[in-house]
């Protein structure tokens, strides 16, 4: 009881108001939709956080530093996105991202429309927009699919994808999040 006490205790507060319907990412992972005019609360440490809000299914970026003292508001409206914080930025340009071979077996790499042959030991660096692309990753012939889904890319992030034969994708890093597709 006590560590769920302590921690809700030093756990910063952001706050989403929204007027039409959006959808709140943080860190490249979905976290809330909203569908009529409401307000959302999540608590989260204090520290850097890369904000994403989809509003008419376009995605706005923004880097904030959340804080314990107060809580960061994002109003979203018809007109645009006010936020709370002045020193706010809008992240923008492409991430870039490592894959890193882990396992023991010969990997395939599909990003979007491109292939890559990755044996154990190699990475492949790449620097890839803003957004979502389709990936999968498969055996070295491409006829076992270990996971297929969407590598969601933050703007201006940096990140690792640890990839291994027969295992869902690993990312670290601020740059995004993988989201598998249900099957």
């Amino acid at each position: 009881m006590w560590p769920l006490l302590l921690g809700s205790a030093f756990a910063a507060e952001l706050i989403v108001d929204a007027q039409i319907p959006t959808e709140l990412a943080i860190n490249g992972l979905p976290i809330a939709q909203i569908f009529v005019p409401s307000r959302i609360s999540v608590d989260r440490p204090a520290g850097l956080a890369e904000i994403t809000l989809f509003v008419d299914g376009k995605p706005q970026f923004f880097s904030v530093e959340i804080k314990n003292d107060k809580p960061t508001w994002f109003v979203v409206g018809k007109t645009g996105i006010t936020v709370s914080q002045p020193e706010a930025t809008a992240a923008t340009g492409p991430a870039k991202a490592e894959f890193r071979v882990s396992g023991t077996g010969t990997v395939q790499l599909r990003l979007g429309d491109a292939v890559y042959r990755l044996a154990p030991g190699d990475s492949k660096s790449i620097e890839l927009e803003p957004g979502e692309h389709p990936m999968s990753l498969r055996d070295s012939k491409g006829t076992a699919i270990w996971a297929r889904g969407m590598l969601n890319i933050q703007p201006g992030g940096v990140m690792i994808v640890q990839l291994a034969d027969g295992r869902l994708p690993e990312v670290v890093g601020s740059g995004g999040a993988f989201i598998a597709e249900r099957q």
